[in-house]
């Protein structure tokens, strides 16, 4: 590899641990706000401004999450699939996050759409249930946070690895 390309692999390789880091950041925020979701706080900044903090953590987890993407693909494209030590825990972070997220929303896992009733009866079992989800979602996302912040320090500190040669540009003696 050339320097040039070396530079560019090292800018990639920068961004990327920033992004990992920044995307570990809003996943704890987002975690954290949404555990102050209390009625004295809903009381004082209202469902509006709730929506708006968790708005300001959520696009830049996303946004984040993207660049992390393209700098594992850029990475890729101009070295090879494991360019620095750290992508495989960051890109499992945000598979584990993104996929969980994807799934609870599009299946029904917990069986909370059979409460139609608001009835007192029902509520030892949902409480239960909402117990057994936010221990299960916590407990996710803290695995998440743990391999994107670890994948991320990873790659920030990582030697750049050498390419792999490819057999075909060797010249050959004879």
């Amino acid at each position: 590899m050339d320097e040039t390309g070396r530079r560019r692999l090292a800018i990639v390789q920068r961004v990327t641990a920033t992004a990992a880091l920044v995307a570990a950041g809003g996943l704890s925020l987002g975690l954290i706000f949404n555990f102050l979701i209390i009625q004295p706080i809903v009381d004082a900044i209202g469902a509006d401004g709730i929506n708006l903090a968790l708005e300001l953590v959520w696009w830049p987890t996303v946004l984040a999450s993207l660049v992390v993407v393209l700098g594992l693909i850029f990475g890729w494209r101009l070295a090879q699939p494991v360019w620095a030590r750290g992508l495989v825990p960051s890109a499992l972070g945000l598979v584990i996050n993104w996929g969980w997220w994807k799934l609870d929303r599009a299946v029904d896992l917990w069986g909370f759409n059979r409460f139609t009733s608001q009835g007192d009866d029902l509520a030892p079992e949902l409480f239960r249930l909402g117990l057994i989800a936010t221990v299960v979602n916590v407990s996710i996302s803290v695995v998440a946070i743990a391999l994107l912040t670890y994948g991320g320090v990873r790659i920030l500190r990582s030697p750049l690895l050498a390419p792999t040669p490819n057999p075909e540009s060797e010249p050959t003696e004879g």
